[in-house]
């Protein structure tokens, strides 16, 4: 088995009922601010709980799009920011993903946020060895220099307001 750290940025995040939903059965995560995993009104109607739809690309163009049950934590992630992974494949190439672990959104409000539903990594030991090698310090650059995306961002909310 071989990995690889998949360093992304957050192209769109979203909510969807089921995984299956296309684009028009997406909701913002606007949407959900005060939900909380405890009053999730649709896993206590149909008996399935939100889920959140987080689609990444690296900065060659790779997509890829997760899933993983809906959770307050959630809500403060944001288009641009920056996201790291390990992807697992049975291939030097990595034609196919064999699995994936939970993903760190670094620089969402408040410290990293995991996204997945399970706890894959040792999240201390993860952000340790990412500090160690260099990706956190190259991502802390890329941070930096985005902060005009950001601004512009926020520019186009204010407009649309």
């Amino acid at each position: 088995l071989y990995g690889a750290y998949y360093v992304s940025r957050v192209e769109d995040v979203c909510v969807v009922d089921d995984v299956s939903a296309v684009e028009g059965e997406e909701y913002d995560l606007e949407e959900f601010e005060g939900y909380s995993m405890e009053k999730d009104e649709l896993e206590s109607v149909v008996g399935s709980p939100w889920k959140l739809r987080l689609r990444l690309a690296d900065e060659e163009g790779r997509g890829m799009q997760i899933h993983c049950r809906m959770s307050e934590d959630y809500l403060d992630i944001r288009k641009g920011m920056n996201v790291v992974g390990i992807l697992l494949s049975t291939s030097r190439e990595f034609v196919k993903l064999a699995a994936m672990t939970d993903f760190c959104v670094l620089d969402a409000v408040g410290g990293p946020v995991w996204v997945g539903d399970y706890p894959y990594l040792d999240k201390d030991k993860f952000l340790r060895t990412l500090g160690e090698n260099g990706i956190a310090d190259s991502l802390v650059d890329i941070i930096y220099d985005d902060n005009d995306y950001y601004e512009e961002e926020e520019e186009e909310e204010e407009e649309e307001e």
